[in-house]
């Protein structure tokens, strides 16, 4: 689970970032995961969320990987669609 202190990081400066990076922010807090925990979960390296802050996108692996994670369809984790 998140402490309150890491709730606030994920969401700090959201409206700067990518719009794949808010979804999954989004999807991150919504299940209660830090980016980092995601991204393991999903089998994906710890140091990816870093580099999608910075504006990548995951690769169509990892996308597929992390909605699996999410139970989310790809358009949603990309931010093209609202859950």
């Amino acid at each position: 689970m998140l402490d309150e202190m890491s709730r606030g990081e994920l969401m700090k400066n959201e409206e700067s970032f990518s719009p794949f990076y808010n979804s999954f922010l989004s999807l991150c807090k919504r299940d209660g995961l830090t980016p980092t925990a995601a991204a393991r979960n999903a089998g994906i390296a710890s140091g990816a969320p870093t580099a999608w802050k910075k504006g990548s996108v995951p690769k169509p692996e990892q996308r597929k990987r992390l909605c699996d994670l999410f139970d989310v369809s790809e358009d949603i984790l990309l931010g093209y669609k609202k859950e």
